[in-house]
Formats: structure tokens, C-alpha cells, sequence
């Protein structure tokens, strides 16, 4: 999420959002290997999430129509 500044009176006039701003990268992630994610997913059940995901999304959408199409008629 992008800070909000207060603004300077420029009114963003003289900003160029073609080219992203550049990221700072954390100093610690200059010296060494990067560290170990504390955290792993199997594959599985990333794969397993990813269809709930999918499934769910369906679902909401073809809801979503349905309610919408029984509105119509």
C-alpha cells in the first residue's frame, strides 16, 4: 500500500508514474543468503488452497449472476 503524503502544492503535476518507484531493499539482504522461510507450504496444500480458492470464486460469481438473472425475469 502506497503512503499518502501531504501535498506540496505541486498537485502531482510534475511526477512521471511511467517507470514504478524504485524498492529499498532491507540492508540485512546484502550480506549472506537470504533467510530461511520459517513458514513452508507443501505443495499440496498450496495446490489444495488454490482450488478451495478457485471453487469459492465460482461459486460467489455464478451466484452473483444467478441472483442477478432472477432479478430480471
Amino acid at each position: 500500500m502506497e503512503r499518502v503524503y501531504p501535498s506540496n502544492g505541486d498537485n502531482g503535476a510534475g511526477r512521471d508514474r511511467s517507470q514504478p518507484r524504485a524498492r529499498i531493499l532491507a540492508a540485512r539482504s546484502l550480506e549472506g543468503p537470504p533467510p530461511a522461510n520459517d513458514n513452508p507450504v507443501p505443495a499440496g496444500r498450496r495446490l489444495k488452497r488454490l482450488a478451495v480458492m478457485v471453487f469459492v470464486t465460482l461459486g460467489a460469481v455464478l451466484g452473483i449472476a444467478a441472483t442477478v438473472v432472477s432479478m430480471l425475469h
